[in-house]
């Protein structure tokens, strides 16, 4: 069985691939991250556990052969818990389920936890890795600097690039934190000054 770690609203990308291993009759199961919560019930032992999704499904970690960590999300908060113990609800959860994800380190995973954080905040590095495995990348620079962004896009962009906020990390799929993009024409350069109080990546 594959373990598909993902968040409650993605779609599309993960139906092709469930689509995929049904059509090879491989068993998968659908671990929504955000609500790794009180929606599911967890028990976790030193080296095994066991999860009942919010749909009733089981799986148990001996099952479990390897794991694609598509897309890890913020643990959702019951709207009727009271503030004060909001802190305490997501740390609890937090610590339970990378409790839970480390049973599972020993398996093979496509997007290991422990890395996702330097690779999912790192655009370069993203952009590094793909080079280093032979795919095409766009050319593309991440800075403040007013000189070097218009010089990039004269020499590179044929009268259009895309801009984005590298701040906003993006999960997108109806998620929290949507990445800002816009297109940059040659008249948007005009206020590229103000590059200065905010760096994107071009």
């Amino acid at each position: 069985m594959i373990l598909c770690i993902t968040h409650s609203n993605d779609f599309y990308n993960i139906d092709i691939f469930f689509e995929y291993l049904s059509s090879k009759n491989i068993s998968c199961f659908r671990l929504n991250s955000d609500r790794m919560n009180h929606l599911q019930k967890i028990s976790v032992n030193e080296d095994s556990f066991e999860l009942t999704d919010e749909s009733g499904n089981t799986v148990h970690s001996k099952d479990i052969k390897a794991v694609w960590h598509r897309k890890a999300w913020g643990i959702s908060v019951p709207e009727e818990l009271d503030e004060d113990y909001k802190k305490i609800f997501l740390s609890a959860y937090a610590n339970l389920r990378y409790n839970l994800i480390t049973v599972l380190e020993d398996i093979p995973w496509i997007n290991p936890y422990e890395n996702e954080r330097k690779i999912d905040g790192n655009k370069m590095l993203q952009l590094k890795i793909a080079k280093d495995n032979h795919l095409t990348i766009p050319e593309t620079i991440f800075s403040n600097d007013e000189h070097q962004i218009t010089a990039f896009f004269h020499e590179f962009c044929n009268g259009k690039a895309v801009a984005k906020l590298h701040s906003l990390t993006a999960k997108s799929m109806s998620g929290e934190n949507l990445i800002s993009t816009m297109i940059i024409e040659e008249d948007t350069l005009e206020h590229i000054a103000d590059i200065a109080y905010c760096p994107m990546i071009f």
